[in-house]
Parts: C-alpha cells; structure tokens; sequence
C-alpha cells in the first residue's frame, strides 16, 4: 500500500493534465488544469508524492510543490513510456507518470536549486553562442572555398580567407563581398561576447561554495565544476561515490547473462534527468 497520495502532472505551458491518486491506489482524479488552478491544487493537497516528467519546467513546479511539503520525483521520460497504455493523450500520459513513480526499481531525481538551474541556463547558452560562432565561421568558409579561396583550418585560415577577399585580389562580385565584410564583423563581436560570457560565468561559479570544492580536484576547472554542481547538486541524494559516478554516466556499459560479465565501455546513458 501507498504511504502517500499521488500526484502526477504531464506539464505543459498553459493547460496541464493532473492525476491523483489516493493512497489506497484509486484514481479520485485525472483533469486539465491551468497554471493558476494547478498552484491552486497543489496548495490545498495534503503533502503527496508529485510526479512529473524531465522536461523544461519541471523543476519550477517541483520547488513550487516542495514549499507545501510534497516529495517531488523527476522522471526521465523515457522510463515513463513503458507505463503509457492506449493512445497517446494527456490523460493517459499522466496515468504514466502515475504508474512509473510507484514502480520499485525506477530511478528519480530532485527538483534543482533556482542556482543549480541558473547555472545549467548559463551553460546551456555558452554552449549555444559557440556552436552558433562555429557554424557562422563554417558558413563564411564554405561560401568563399566557392569562389576557390582556400586557407588552412582555425581561425587564422578564416582570417586569412576574409583578408584575401577585402584586398580584391579575387574575381568575387562585390556584392557578395560586402556580405562576407558584414559577416566577419559578425563573427568577430561574437566571439568578443562570448570571450566576456565565459569570462563571468566562470567568476560566478569561482563564489560558489560546492563548486571550489570540486575545482580543488584535479583536472577539474570552472567549466567542469559547473556541471558537476548542477548536475549533482550537494550529492546528498547518493549513498557513495559510485552511484554519483552511475548518475552522470562515469559507468561502464554491462551486458551480463548466464553469470557471465561483459563490460562493453562508458554508457552514454547517462543521468537520470538531464535537464
């Protein structure tokens, strides 16, 4: 028997689907909400076990609900489609998340901090301005390897690439090189932001207390630090070091029958809601 109600929302921006289910295992309850309605609900619920799905917003709600004393469990989406039953609907999947968060066995993470996720958010953005910067530089390069200016790879190469082409001494139309100027300086005040995002997401993390703990390890720089800390938060949750490892996927993969062991490599599978 259950040693507390369930409650399990399948989030959504405005209308969210929330299923409750009383200790004894009976469904009292499994309809559409909006936000305020579903603040509402969760204020008034006695304290419950709140299920959701890893996905973005889960972990507004799940500070939300824990300031009225209910358990929050995050649950990688993927172990939540095994419970789905029938077509794919907002009831039904919220009759999933239902089902996976009592199943023995299924592996749950907690809400994280607002500074846990201010700092996920900052590394999520450093990555998206150099893939951003990368793929500007990629697309400068390719246009003029048309017109064959070829330089070597990096940095220095696209730069060398550019200057041939603003002293003329190609046969590409002038309009096009106007374009591939706008780019450049495009790419260059990029790069400068994301030298200065760099630059004060490392200063931050550099106060955080967790995070200087782990800069203390070595090989293990601001970058490193950040993603451990978010990732992990104060490593609480984790009995030892192991299943810390286990959690971001510092593992070896095993597949194992007949009482025989084989270790494949690194699982990629890792964390339980990488969010």
């Amino acid at each position: 028997m259950l040693t507390k109600n369930i409650i399990a929302i399948d989030l959504a921006k405005n209308v969210l689907q929330v299923c409750y289910i009383s200790i004894d295992g009976e469904l009292l309850s499994n309809k559409a909400l909006n936000r305020q309605k579903t603040k509402e609900f969760l204020a008034k619920a006695k304290p419950s076990i709140i299920a959701v799905e890893g996905c973005c917003g889960c972990h507004y709600w799940g500070r939300y609900a824990e300031q009225f004393g209910h358990e929050v469990r995050i649950i990688n989406p993927k172990k939540v489609k095994g419970y789905l039953e029938g077509h794919k609907t907002d009831r039904n999947d919220a009759l999933a998340i239902a089902n996976a968060a009592i199943q023995i066995g299924i592996k749950y993470s907690p809400p994280k901090s607002l500074e846990q996720q201010a700092m996920q958010s900052l590394e999520s953005s450093r990555r998206f301005l150099s893939r951003n910067l990368v793929s500007l530089g990629q697309h400068i390069r390719g246009s003029l390897l048309g017109y064959g200016v070829a330089n070597p790879k990096g940095e220095k190469g696209l730069k060398a690439s550019v200057q041939t082409v603003s002293d003329g001494e190609t046969n590409i139309p002038a309009n096009v090189i106007g374009v591939m100027a706008i780019l450049w300086e495009q790419y260059k005040q990029l790069k400068n932001e994301l030298k200065d995002f760099e630059k004060e997401k490392n200063a931050l993390t550099r106060q955080i207390e967790p995070c200087k703990r782990l800069m203390k390890i070595e090989g293990v720089g601001e970058a490193i630090a950040a993603m451990l800390y978010t990732t992990l938060g104060d490593g609480k949750q984790f009995k030892n070091g192991r299943q810390a490892s286990a959690f971001v996927g510092l593992t070896p993969k095993q597949h194992s029958s007949g009482g025989k062991v084989f270790m494949i490599g690194i699982d990629k599978n890792y964390g339980l809601c990488c969010i």
